[in-house]
C-alpha cells in the first residue's frame, strides 16, 4: 500500500537514478589515493630530454670520455606543499626487462607546475662493456604508494679510443728480437736454415708490431741507425757477453745507440 503523497511509479524511480547519476558523474573524473588523501587527476606526466647525437634528434649516443646530458620534464604537477611527489631515475645496462641495474637516483617535489630538471652523468660511471643502455623515470605520490607516470629512453655507449702517435719503435732483446745484429756482426745464425738473419725461420714478432703501427725497423748497431738494437746471445745487465756481444743495459746507452737515433 502506498500513503498519501508517496508515489512508486516507474517514472519516479527513473527520476531519481537520473538525479543520483548526476551527482556521482563529476567524481569519476578522478581517484582518491587512500594512502595519501590525494587527488590524481591523471594531469601528471613526467617524460624524459635526453641529448641526441649531432643532428639526428632521435639518436642518443654516448662515447666513454663524455658526459650523459638530460633532463626530468614534468607536467601538471600539483607542487604545493602537502603534495610533494616524488621520483626515480634508473639507468639499466641493457633493456629493462632483462637489463642489469648500473646506477639510480631520486628526488622530492616539483617547484612549479611546468617545468624541467637538468641531470648529467658521466658515461664511464654507468658503462659495462656492453652498448645499449636504457635511462627509466618514474613519478611517485606522497609516500611511494602509486605510480603515477612513467618515461624511458634507449641509448648507445661506445669506448672512447684514442689512437696514439708513435715516431719509432726501439727493440733492445736477444735472439728472440735480433732481425739481423748478430749476423752483420759475426755470420751467425746461417742462413738458410735461417730466415734472413733472423734466429727464426720467418720475420720476427717486433716487425709485426711495426706493420700494425705503421712504422718501419731495421737492425741496427753502434752508430748504425737502425732502431732494433737486439743482439742474439745478449744476456741482461750491463756490459758484453763473452766480450763480444752487447746486453740489454749496453744496448741501451746513448753512445751505443747513437745520438742521432736518440734525437728522433
Amino acid at each position: 500500500m502506498v500513503g498519501v503523497g508517496e508515489t512508486d511509479s516507474p517514472r519516479a524511480r527513473f527520476f531519481a537514478l537520473c538525479l543520483i547519476m548526476l551527482l556521482i558523474l563529476p567524481l569519476t573524473g578522478y581517484t582518491i589515493s587512500a594512502t595519501t588523501g590525494k587527488a590524481i587527476t591523471g594531469n601528471e606526466v613526467i617524460s624524459i630530454e635526453i641529448q641526441s647525437y649531432g643532428t639526428l634528434a632521435n639518436v642518443h649516443a654516448f662515447e666513454t670520455g663524455e658526459f650523459i646530458n638530460w633532463n626530468i620534464t614534468w607536467e601538471g604537477i600539483d607542487n604545493t606543499t602537502s603534495n610533494l611527489y616524488q621520483y626515480d631515475y634508473t639507468f639499466y645496462a641493457g633493456y629493462i626487462n632483462n637489463g642489469t641495474l648500473m646506477f639510480s637516483g631520486n628526488g622530492t617535489g616539483f617547484p612549479t607546475e611546468n617545468g624541467s630538471i637538468p641531470f648529467s652523468i658521466a658515461a664511464f660511471e654507468i658503462w659495462n662493456g656492453s652498448y645499449e643502455y636504457t635511462l627509466k623515470v618514474k613519478l611517485w605520490d606522497h609516500n611511494r604508494s602509486q605510480i603515477i607516470d612513467t618515461d624511458e629512453t634507449k641509448f648507445i655507449i661506445f669506448q672512447t679510443v684514442i689512437s696514439p702517435s708513435h715516431s719509432d719503435l726501439l727493440i733492445f732483446g736477444d735472439s728472440l728480437s735480433d732481425m739481423g745484429n748478430s749476423k752483420a756482426t759475426y755470420g751467425t745464425p746461417e742462413s738458410p736454415p735461417y730466415y734472413g738473419g733472423r734466429f727464426s725461420t720467418g720475420p720476427m714478432w717486433n716487425e709485426y708490431v711495426a706493420l700494425e703501427m705503421g712504422l718501419s725497423i731495421s737492425p741496427g748497431t753502434g752508430s748504425n741507425l737502425g732502431s732494433n738494437r737486439a743482439f742474439g746471445g745478449a744476456e741482461a745487465g750491463e756490459g758484453l757477453n763473452f766480450f763480444v756481444i752487447p746486453n740489454l743495459g749496453k744496448q741501451i746507452e746513448p753512445t751505443t745507440i747513437g745520438l742521432d737515433l736518440m734525437k728522433k
